[in-house]
């Protein structure tokens, strides 16, 4: 994919988003004389927090959203290529609901990266704040339910 013209300058391309190593981070931050807040513009990108990257223009066609799910659906198709997504798990937890039943439990599966998690939990707040809820939830109800939504996406990858 072809970034902006001038994404952040120490960075490296993984898929649709910029992950800043955080060496680079720290000496960005230097050049810039600060951090970039979380949600700042830098370049024609957003930061998500934790040096993640993401195109403004992808960032506002997830923001377009019409639910909690979609918006989240569409964050994780930014964040990660379907290769990544195969096998993972929200939390890297083995299914307890085997455990309960006795039987044989299933071994756990990776979780997606934390740096990444973090960085979607960010603009998941991001979009919860700017879109009232139809169903009447609270933000922290919604948020709460955010690795329910995640975990129902990855199902389609196994």
């Amino acid at each position: 994919m072809h970034l902006e013209a001038h994404p952040p300058s120490t960075a490296e391309l993984d898929g649709n988003v910029v992950l800043l190593h955080e060496a680079q981070l720290a000496e960005e931050e230097t050049q810039l004389d600060g951090h970039h807040p979380v949600m700042a513009e830098v370049h024609g990108h957003v930061h998500f927090g934790e040096g993640v990257y993401v195109p403004r223009d992808k960032f506002n066609w997830m923001l377009k959203a019409t639910s909690d799910s979609r918006f989240l659906r569409e964050a994780l198709r930014v964040l990660w290529e379907p290769s990544a997504l195969r096998g993972r798990s929200v939390t890297g937890q083995p299914c307890h609901r085997t455990k309960k039943e006795g039987a044989q439990a299933k071994p756990a599966k990776p979780a997606l990266t934390p740096r990444k998690m973090t960085a979607l939990t960010n603009a998941f707040e991001k979009y919860i704040e700017e879109h009232r809820c139809p169903k009447g939830l609270t933000q922290l109800q919604r948020l709460q339910k955010r690795n329910r939504y995640i975990a129902d996406y990855l199902k389609s990858y196994e």
